[in-house]
């Protein structure tokens, strides 16, 4: 059992108090508690992207998230990486490249986000080679640039696609197509897999812990995502100060989701990620019969917020 909120980022272990961690977004410990700038903070919503990190779980797929609305201690167990842990061995990562070859900044101050909402979406898609250029237009929806324009920054997503028609304007020489992931992206370190106990933070892994802790009068959070639009809710304001807090992502009854027969069952804490990925999965098995209905609303899941916050918000409600 750990009293301290346990993670890595870019490869190195932190720890922090539980009592601490339940009080702070990601983005603040980034900001304020280690040497990492790459990550901003402007909106404090979830609508710009500029704070975009990457965190990934042992048997989860790295995921793109708002680190402004990260709560410090869901992260127990996971591995995070920022815009500063993408090179490896101190050579650029190719999405760092191809975003400057491709001049995809001005200001410079959404860029970092940028780059990791490419990073995490290509690193999925084994560096470009499992999408095509479609697949990509649609892939920085939760980031904002307000000067250079997004034209260059969608070419320079569209580069690393399998079927890439891309070419530099500026640079002719400028590489595109896929990168290798295996050598470019950055080794994710996971801290030791320990239950944690405290006060203020409540991890439960079934609904028997999760109704023992509600018992005890912990307020339940999910993705985090309400934080940002209703101060109330926010991880240290009045509505939690104080509260002790159960967070569900990790019950497993909640989290799954299947066909029965002609019946979808969805857990509550399903992001929209999962939840347009097992539609999309259905209409590719041809698992449904109506593939024009699951087509529409697999569609209409992307345009729910951008993919940062989809990858954190439930199905089961904005907690």
């Amino acid at each position: 059992m750990a009293d301290r909120v346990q993670f890595s980022l870019n490869g190195q272990l932190h720890s922090v108090d539980v009592g601490e961690a339940a009080g702070k977004t990601l983005n603040e410990y980034i900001r304020h508690k280690t040497q990492y700038t790459g990550t901003k903070v402007s909106c404090a919503q979830g609508g710009c992207g500029a704070c975009t990190v990457a965190v990934a779980r042992p048997d989860e797929k790295l995921r793109s998230v708002t680190s402004c609305l990260m709560p410090l201690a869901s992260l127990h167990g996971a591995a995070v990486v920022t815009v500063e842990g993408l090179a490896v061995d101190g050579k650029p990562h190719p999405v760092s490249e191809r975003v400057a070859q491709f001049n995809g900044s001005q200001c410079g101050f959404c860029t970092p986000g940028m780059v990791m909402q490419l990073f995490s979406t290509l690193s999925n898609q084994d560096g470009g080679k499992a999408c095509v250029e479609k697949d990509l237009e649609q892939c920085i929806n939760g980031n904002v640039c307000r000067c250079t324009g997004y034209r260059p920054l969608i070419e320079a997503a569209k580069s690393f696609a399998a079927d890439t028609t891309v070419t530099n304007q500026c640079d002719a020489k400028a590489s595109v197509g896929p990168y290798d992931v295996t050598t470019s992206d950055p080794k994710l370190v996971f801290p030791p897999s320990t239950p944690l106990t405290g006060d203020r933070w409540a991890r439960p892994a079934n609904l028997s812990e999760l109704f023992e802790a509600m018992r005890g009068g912990a307020r339940v959070v999910a993705g985090g995502t309400a934080a940002g639009i209703y101060p109330d809710l926010g991880m240290a304001d009045s509505g939690f100060a104080n509260a002790k807090l159960a967070d569900i992502t990790a019950v497993k009854e909640l989290s799954a989701i299947s066909l029965m027969g002609e019946m979808l069952r969805i857990g509550a804490t399903v992001t929209w990620t999962v939840f347009s990925e097992y539609l999309r999965k259905l209409i590719a098995d041809k698992a449904v019969l109506n593939i024009d209905a699951f087509t529409v609303l697999a569609e209409r899941c992307s345009s729910i917020a951008g993919s940062q916050v989809r990858n954190r918000a439930t199905l089961g409600g904005n907690i």
